[in-house]
């Protein structure tokens, strides 16, 4: 049977391993919160994948005296933005692009005849499914989209008013 003096010496033993074990977690997770923040900031300095900073829009619009003829023509330009990490895509930014979108109205008595066109330039992004002759492959890739798919659009058409 151990003696008072030995308990008290074993007591101040395990007290000090347990100091050091506390003060031994508190590091440990005084690291794991630093990391954390490194990674938060570093997330934080990225920008959002495929939404551009930068964008502006004109639009111009004129009818004649009589409002029989309207012309409407409209300049969407959509800067560049971050494109996320694939294996297949080389480049780190998208380009700049211009979409122009125009439209013509004719006016007679409850009928407005229109002609228009949407993405004037034509401008489509070159490769937007990745891999997409092979969708079972682990490149396949649809969510990379960052400009029209479609080219140039022509449409026309008619529109009748019931009352004036």
């Amino acid at each position: 049977m151990k003696n008072g003096l030995e308990i008290q010496d074993d007591l101040e033993f395990i007290s000090d391993r347990l100091e050091t074990l506390a003060v031994q977690v508190n590091e440990k997770q005084q690291k794991q919160q630093e990391s954390l923040l490194l990674v938060i900031s570093v997330i934080a300095l990225l920008e959002t994948p495929l939404l551009p900073k930068n964008r502006a829009l004109i639009n111009l619009a004129y009818s004649n005296k009589a409002a029989d003829w309207l012309f409407d023509a409209t300049l969407n330009y959509i800067g560049k933005s971050r494109i996320p990490r694939h294996e297949s895509i080389d480049s780190e930014y998208s380009d700049p692009f211009s979409l122009i979108n125009c439209q013509i109205t004719k006016k007679v008595n409850n009928f407005d005849f229109y002609i228009g066109v949407e993405n004037l330039l034509s401008y489509t992004q070159e490769n937007p499914i990745l891999d997409s002759y092979n969708p079972s492959s682990d490149k396949f890739d649809a969510s990379l989209i960052w400009a029209p798919v479609m080219g140039r659009k022509i449409y026309f058409g008619l529109r009748y008013k019931l009352r004036n």
